[in-house]
């Protein structure tokens, strides 16, 4: 439901309403802390130092901690310190010396020893460091004493500064070197030289904390000297008083530290300030500092002020180029969404709940829209040509012309009472963008823009051609003065959801979307992201301002390098986050002011900003320093000593060579960068193996698998806005695997060619077997097919003699058998004429063959012979493959030529055995005898010693073939005890598995 207020409250009638007027107590600078939650040991610091490679090490009563910007490296008792309250700190060449009480500790490859003090020092306070070159000056409570080579020396105690209390050494410009105890300010030439008084505090004085040198006066060197009780005093050769710094608000100084403009920070247990010479400008608690009590200030080689703290940590000073208002210095809301700056100079900040605020000169009023509205809602603001201040609220839109309120609903004319943007032009018209359209008011008259397409109008802007430019839910109009174009993602916006719109000195149009800056080229538009993440492309307002696009998002601030020549393929964005000083990295909706005076105001979740160029640092940042920490073989830490002739100042090895298998090596490196310390991108190679140098966020690299070689590591890191610092190096080598050697590869030629020659005989002796088995093979068919032919002509007479048996069986009319004999005839004719068609056949069939040739011989010749076929169960007969018609030759030589001329009582048997992997055929008869045939034999029966040659050809062509055990024994002739011959024996022997040879 909308508000609605009395009708008196509505009208054109005066409506002042008073606002709270807070003296503002100055604006607030940021920065960063850092505590125990990000690894620091204790909160109670006592010293800050930055080495060379740009790592910060803070001494505190917990310890020595090393800072690299994201992580703290701890060292305790345990580690190697005399005692965990660490004073002073300070590294030369390859070591760091920290000063503690009773001794001091030696850092070094990030090892630490401890260096126990000499007897008559037992117990001193160690609170200053020094190194000439040659040795290490210890600075006690008691006096200096000097460390070189392991060896304690004592110069004479009885002069000053010798064996007084002190507090700081260093080196001044003009070679000598400055000594400054509780009581006085020395210049020493040498250790245990006279010393030259500086400065010696009056008697209100109640001593000395430090000193520092300022730039060359005249040639002659200058100091500021921290005091107790005249604060800071500044002393020359050429002045005979020292002067205290004017305008310094306490009388006790604790540290110093030099800037990198000629200023000097000065530190105290109430703040700390900046000291130009001149003035004195205070940092405390009113400017946002979190904890007051400053026992150190550094400032790095970047340009950055750290500040060691007595109970809040460590401190970094973000600078003073950003500063904000906040409720803390009187602000009715830190959520501030619109900012405009009347004729008058004062600033109006709009607020998201607690109405509007005006900064005029050091105070701030408030005023609370709620005398008018229950809602406290303001989203715009907009200052007309006549000086007349409007804002958009939730609940309508208020006018103030610096006497009287006035206030606008649907009831004068306004589409809706959602304001969301105003827009004043030069013409003395207001244009206001609603939740419903646009609206405008002219000479006091509201107006509805007719037909407009789109809702929410977020954005107003005007371009050089008088075009206006409404941002809204549903895409980017242009209004020329008669028609509202819609422009949608059809015509190339990243999102139709626009939330702001702005035109450059270029008259180039930008809008911010949800998803992505739009710049528009033609009638299309192309997009750039000023980050990554989806918060970097939520765009939520734009401004162009110091010669570049100011861009905020819900990722900090970017500024967009947006020249005439501006690439847009290749933007060059600079991100502004919590480390430049940033409040909030939410940035407020159109919440963006250009105060003409160089100073941009933003407005975020954390309070108003202010962006001032004028305090922007102009001396060039340092470039970063990339740092070798660590390196793993085999994901594996080593103890390099133990693989090298010696470690670097890093704890690397120096010359490192480790065998051809030991290939896997990984890299851990770090940099140390005051500024975007998690924006610090990584370049590394290595030479030998890439290319190119290849680019990572991340702090290590892997490489596996490495061929041999001499390979060198190289490493450095750049921030935002930086190049590349110089590189770091590690070089290593991967010894040559003994195969790759000269010796090892003549021996490989030497085996090659033999390997060669003996892979030619081999061939030469395969070729040669190959054309022996083809000759074999042939053979083996010449014999298949002369024995196919032995087949198919089976012995004349046998075939006669059966054929006459037939006809004595007919003539005798014995019919059965005749039949019987025909039949067995038939079948033993058509076993031979499918024999003849295959070299190879079962045993089975085999048997079955040679028993039906018995078996029609047996009936033939009644009572001539008895015959018996036994096989033994070890031969599978349906299985085992033989050559066909393989016994029947012998079969036949048995019964024609031993038991037929024997008369009667002659026997024939075939045994079939396996042995050793050979199949045994064995033929005995009790025949006459191979003599006795042998006599008798004619010449009708030569065919028989042909089948038994063309058999004898078969056994000796499977031996060659298969070079396995084939034999043919016999026939023999066999005798009885008395000598007579008793018949004869074949017996043939083949593999069993020949027919894997032979087909």
């Amino acid at each position: 439901m909308k508000h609605r207020m009395p009708g008196l409250r509505r009208s054109a009638a005066i409506l002042l309403f008073l606002g709270a007027l807070v003296t503002a107590r100055g604006q607030q600078y940021t920065f960063l802390s850092y505590g125990a939650r990000e690894g620091l040991p204790h909160s109670q610091l006592r010293c800050l130092h930055q080495d060379a490679q740009g790592f910060i090490w803070i001494g505190s009563l917990g310890g020595l901690s090393r800072f690299d910007g994201r992580s703290f490296r701890n060292f305790d008792q345990q580690d190697g310190l005399p005692d965990n309250q660490v004073n002073c700190i300070l590294s030369a060449r390859d070591t760091l010396m920290a000063g503690s009480i009773g001794g001091v500790a030696l850092v070094v490859s990030s090892r630490a020893r401890a260096v126990a003090l000499p007897a008559e020092y037992a117990g001193a306070v160690v609170n200053a460091l020094f190194h000439d070159g040659a040795r290490w000056w210890i600075g006690t409570d008691r006096g200096i004493l000097f460390w070189c080579g392991g060896v304690f020396r004592v110069p004479d105690r009885e002069q000053d500064p010798w064996g007084a209390n002190i507090k700081q050494i260093f080196r001044v410009s003009d070679g000598g070197i400055m000594v400054v105890t509780k009581d006085a300010a020395f210049t020493v030439a040498a250790p245990g030289a006279t010393a030259q008084v500086v400065y010696r505090p009056t008697a209100s004085d109640e001593g000395l904390f430090d000193a520092v040198e300022l730039p060359l006066t005249g040639g002659q060197p200058a100091f500021a000297i921290a005091t107790k009780g005249r604060g800071v005093v500044r002393i020359s050769a050429q002045q005979s008083q020292a002067q205290p710094a004017a305008g310094l608000e306490v009388s006790t100084i604790t540290a110093l530290a030099a800037g990198v403009s000629g200023e000097v920070w000065m530190g105290s247990r109430f703040g700390f300030f900046r000291y130009d010479g001149i003035a004195v400008e205070p940092f405390a608690e009113a400017q946002g500092v979190p904890n007051t009590d400053i026992r150190d200030l550094l400032v790095d080689r970047e340009g950055v002020l750290w500040l060691a703290t007595n109970g809040g940590g460590l401190l970094r000073f973000t600078g003073t180029a950003f500063s904000s208002y906040t409720v803390k210095e009187g602000m009715s809301s830190n959520a501030v969404m619109s900012i405009v700056k009347d004729l008058n100079g004062d600033l109006w900040f709009s607020t998201h709940d607690r109405g509007i605020c005006r900064l005029t000169q050091d105070t701030i009023i408030n005023y609370d829209l709620r005398e008018f509205s229950s809602n406290n809602r303001t989203w715009t603001s907009a200052c007309d040509t006549a000086g007349v201040v409007w804002f958009g609220t939730s609940d309508g839109l208020y006018r103030y012309d610096g006497k009287r309120w006035q206030h606008f609903t649907e009831r004068e004319g306004l589409s809706d009472n959602l304001v969301l943007s105003l827009y004043a032009d030069t013409a003395g018209t207001l244009w206001i963008g609603t939740a419903d359209g646009v609206c405008r008011m002219q000479g006091g008259l509201l107006s509805v823009l007719p037909d407009f397409p789109a809702t929410r109008v977020r954005g107003i802007t005007k371009d050089r051609a008088g075009h206006l430019w409404f941002a809204t839910l549903d895409g980017l109009c242009r209004y020329d003065g008669v028609a509202v174009t819609l422009f949608t993602e059809a015509d190339g916006l990243p999102d139709n959801s626009t939330q702001c719109v702005g035109v450059d000195r270029f008259n180039r149009l930008w809008a911010g979307t949800k998803n992505g800056l739009a710049l528009l080229t033609g009638r299309t538009f192309q997009t750039l992201y000023p980050g990554p993440s989806a918060q970097d492309r939520s765009v939520n307002f734009l401004k162009y301002f110091d010669q570049a696009l100011w861009v905020g998002t819900n990722n900090g601030l970017y500024r967009l390098t947006a020249g005439d020549g501006m690439n847009p393929e290749a933007p060059e964005f600079y991100h502004f986050s919590e480390e430049d000083g940033l409040r909030s990295l939410e940035l407020n909706l159109n919440a963006v002011h250009d105060n003409g005076d160089g100073t941009l105001w933003f407005g975020t979740t954390e309070g108003v900003m202010r962006y001032n160029t004028a305090l922007v640092p102009v001396h060039p940042r340092a470039p970063l320093l990339a740092y070798i920490e660590n390196v793993q073989l085999d994901l594996q830490d080593r103890k390099w000593e133990e693989w090298s002739g010696g470690l670097d100042i890093s704890g690397l090895p120096l010359g490192l060579k480790v065998g051809h298998n030991e290939n896997h090596f990984t890299f851990f490196y770090t940099a140390a960068p005051s500024l975007y310390p998690q924006k610090v991108i990584f370049e590394y190679r290595l030479v030998g193996f890439d290319q190119e140098w290849r680019h990572s966020a991340a702090q290590f690299a892997t490489y596996s698998n490495l061929p041999h070689g001499r390979y060198t590591f190289e490493v450095r890191a750049y921030a935002q806005g930086q190049p590349p610092g110089p590189s770091r190096l590690f070089s290593f080598t991967i010894r040559t695997p003994f195969w790759l050697t000269w010796w090892f590869i003549c021996l490989e030629v030497l085996a090659v060619s033999g390997l060669v020659g003996f892979v030619l005989y081999w061939r030469k002796h395969i070729l040669t077997t190959r054309y022996e088995k083809e000759k074999f093979e042939l053979k083996s068919r010449l014999l298949a097919l002369e024995q196919q032919s032995l087949n198919s002509s089976m012995n004349r007479h046998f075939i006669f003699n059966a054929l006459n048996s037939i006809q004595y069986y007919i003539n005798r009319q014995d019919k059965l058998a005749a039949n019987k004999y025909l039949s067995d005839f038939a079948r033993l004719i058509r076993k031979n004429l499918d024999s003849s068609q295959e070299n190879l056949t079962t045993l089975r069939e085999e048997i079955e063959r040679l028993e039906l040739y018995l078996k029609l011989e047996h009936m033939r010749f009644k009572d001539k012979f008895e015959y018996l076929i036994r096989v033994d169960e070890g031969v599978d007969i349906d299985t085992t493959l033989v050559p066909a018609m393989l016994l029947q030759p012998f079969l036949e030589n048995s019964i024609w030529h031993g038991l037929l001329p024997k008369g009667s009582g002659g026997r024939v048997d075939v045994e079939i055995f396996r042995d050793n992997g050979s199949i045994h055929f064995i033929i005995n008869d009790n025949g006459i005898g191979i003599d006795n045939a042998l006599s008798k034999k004619s010449v009708s029966d030569q065919h028989i010693s042909k089948g038994m040659e063309i058999t004898s050809g078969r056994i000796a062509l499977i031996k060659r073939m298969t070079d396995r055990h084939a034999e043919l024994r016999g026939p023999y002739q066999m005798h009885d005890d008395k000598g007579q011959p008793a018949g004869t024996r074949v017996e043939i022997i083949i593999p069993s598995d020949f027919q894997q040879h032979f087909s």
